[in-house]
């Protein structure tokens, strides 16, 4: 097992920390910027002939079986290949598509935002127009990329030639194969750099969304500091009319409480006057009219009779 892995290749090797190498990879990425931006901002025209046309004569040779099998599966990786791109290009668009509503929010929340202090709106909006800037460029490199439609094909003359059908040879397929082969590398790779382009700006873009975000949070985490320390007058007069309308809503329920304790009273009250009222008129009846005695009764006086003159 040891042997088989001594022909395995192995990982890049981790450059030394230092200035110099730092500075190296920050050329070599400015170069690479500079590039991609050239190549979206360029108008391009047809791919060009390259400098030896494939023949029937040349390169020199005859098309075996197994080398026309080999010419197949390159013919088939540049189709692969372009397949890749365009799914590359879909999803870079939704990438941006995603992007771009989160932009145009935080731009919103910056300028509506009365806690933020002025030189961080002023701080913020600069990174998020730096990120629609580069997002814009994004969009348009992807374009450009889903707008390159060439496909090389063998077409009808590598099948009919004055009227006639050709021979069929493993030489001559081979020739065309390897032909449409090397015209759609040279497609392919003019695709992957405007993705390339398009990725580097969505990352650009990304950053910059970052960073404002990092401006503006400690801005809105000190801001509500200071709403905190000082209350609102608004919010405290709010407060105190909540209050006096909780005591008065707990008064009212003391209140009800009470009356309709006061009530069982009266209704208790009520029972025990009538009940009085029905033992004493049981207890205490009316007596009948009592008679005189004789002895006590003064017989009427007599009338005297008067005396005539």
């Amino acid at each position: 097992m040891s042997q088989a892995r001594d022909y395995l290749s192995k990982p890049p090797s981790r450059l030394p920390v230092s200035f110099r190498t730092y500075l190296d990879a920050a050329k070599k990425s400015i170069a690479t910027f500079l590039v991609l931006l050239r190549h979206t901002f360029s108008a391009h025209g047809t791919a060009p002939s390259p400098e030896q046309d494939i023949t029937t004569n040349s390169p020199k040779g005859t098309i075996r079986p197994k080398l026309l099998q080999r010419i197949e599966q390159l013919w088939e990786a540049a189709r692969t290949r372009s397949e890749h791109l365009e799914q590359k290009s879909t999803a870079t668009l939704s990438g941006l598509g995603i992007a771009a509503p989160i932009v145009i929010a935080l731009s919103a929340f910056i300028v509506k935002e009365p806690s933020i202090s002025a030189w961080v709106r002023y701080t913020s909006m600069l990174l998020v127009a730096l990120a629609i800037v580069s997002m814009v460029m994004g969009f348009l490199a992807i374009l450009r990329a889903l707008s390159v439609r060439e496909r090389e094909e063998l077409g009808i003359d590598s099948v009919v030639v004055s009227r006639a059908f050709r021979k069929a040879t493993d030489d001559f397929h081979g020739r065309g194969l390897l032909y449409v082969y090397i015209k759609q590398q040279a497609l392919n790779d003019h695709v992957a750099n405007f993705i390339r382009a398009s990725q580097m700006f969505l990352a650009i873009s990304v950053a910059f969304i970052l960073l404002a975000g990092a401006v503006v949070v400690p801005g809105i985490a000190a801001a509500a500091g200071r709403q905190q320390s000082v209350p609102d007058p608004a919010l405290l007069q709010l407060n105190s009319t909540l209050e006096t309308l909780i005591d008065q809503v707990d008064q009212t329920e003391v209140l009800r409480v009470e009356q309709l304790r006061m009530q069982e009273d009266l209704g208790k009250l009520r029972l025990e006057i009538q009940r009085l009222s029905v033992s004493q008129a049981s207890n205490f009846p009316t007596a009948p009219p009592t008679k005189q005695d004789p002895a006590t009764q003064t017989a009427p006086k007599r009338a005297e009779p008067s005396k005539k003159p």
